[in-house]
C-alpha cells in the first residue's frame, strides 16, 4: 500500500511527484500511512509505521523534508523555503503525538534538511531544527565523540553550492 503513494505521477513536481524515500523494518510492520505535506517544487510526506518489535511497538517515521535555499527564490507568491519547512516538522510532530501519545516509543529518521551547529560544520535551518529539540526529541549522533557533517562539502557526490558541511540528516 506505501508504495502505492510513493509512485504518484505528477507534471507539478520534480521526479514526477515521487517522495524519495523508504522506510524497511526487519520487524513486523502492524500498521502504516503516508502523510503528504504541502510543498513546493519536491513533493514531501511522511512515511509512518508501527513495528511490532522486542521493545514493543515502536512509532517510526521517515521523511526527506523541504530544503531551505538560499540561492533559489520561492516560486510561490507568499511564504518561504524556512516557513514550509516549518509547517512540514510542526505536522510530523503532530502525527507522532496522535499515533504514540506522550509514553510511546517513536523514531523519527530522515533528511531533516536542518541541524544545529557543531565542531566542523555550520547550522542549518537551525530554528526548525530546534523543534524536534523543544518537543522532546535528541539526535544521540550529535552527542557522539568524533562524529562529523552528514552533508559534506567535500563530498564529490553532492552538489553543495554553499561550501559548507551541515548535519542534517538524523535519526
Amino acid at each position: 500500500k506505501i508504495i502505492d503513494g510513493c509512485k504518484a505521477s505528477s507534471k507539478e513536481y520534480a521526479f514526477e511527484g515521487a517522495f524519495g524515500i523508504g522506510l524497511l523494518s526487519k520487524h513486523p510492520i502492524k500498521s502504516q500511512e503516508i502523510k503528504v505535506f504541502d510543498s513546493t517544487t519536491n513533493r514531501r510526506a511522511v512515511i509512518y509505521a508501527v513495528l511490532d518489535t522486542p521493545l514493543g511497538e515502536v512509532h517510526t517515521m521517515c521523511t526527506h523534508l523541504t530544503a531551505v535555499f538560499a540561492t533559489i527564490p520561492y516560486p510561490k507568491a507568499t511564504g518561504s523555503w524556512q516557513e514550509e519547512q516549518a509547517k512540514q516538522i510542526d505536522e510530523m510532530i503532530a502525527l507522532a503525538e496522535a499515533k504514540a501519545g506522550k509514553d510511546g516509543q517513536v523514531i523519527m529518521m530522515g533528511d531533516m534538511n536542518a541541524g544545529p551547529a557543531g565542531p566542523g560544520y555550520v547550522a542549518e535551518a537551525e530554528a526548525n531544527y530546534k523543534k524536534f529539540i523543544a518537543a522532546g526529541y535528541s539526535v544521540p549522533y550529535i552527542s557522539q565523540a568524533g562524529h562529523t557533517c552528514t552533508f559534506c562539502a567535500k563530498n564529490p557526490l553532492i552538489a553543495n553550492d554553499d561550501d559548507q558541511d551541515v548535519v542534517i540528516d538524523h535519526i
